[in-house]
């Protein structure tokens, strides 16, 4: 097995006979995890991200892309969090954040291929 391995090889998959051997399309090994609990969690994982480059991976979209959801879904549903948000004008720094995200959803052309 290669250490350096193409991306693009989506969805992966368990290996039938042995669940910890994770596969890719072509039902090539890609990694042996240490418990099939791992290597769901390594399926999920990649499958979930399927058209994001390395690039946006590295650079953390994912967990930004999360933190300002979250952050978001506070400011509608707790009064007290959103009155301190607006007090000190935050929401258009929060409003930044999200934009800077969906920059990198329009630039990897993500919108398309998740809708």
């Amino acid at each position: 097995m290669s250490a350096v391995h193409e991306h693009g090889s989506e969805p992966w998959s368990q290996d039938p006979e042995d669940p910890r051997v994770v596969q890719d399309k072509s039902r090539k090994m890609v990694a042996l995890a240490i418990s099939v609990d791992n290597a769901l969690r390594i399926i999920s994982s990649v499958n979930a991200v399927e058209n994001v480059s390395s690039e946006s991976l590295d650079a953390g979209i994912v967990s930004e892309g999360l933190r300002c959801l979250s952050l978001l879904c506070r400011y509608h549903s707790d009064e007290v969090y959103r009155n301190r948000i607006d007090l000190e004008k935050g929401f258009e720094k929060l409003l930044e954040r999200g934009n800077a995200v969906w920059g990198v959803i329009k630039k990897e052309r993500l919108a398309e291929r998740w809708a």
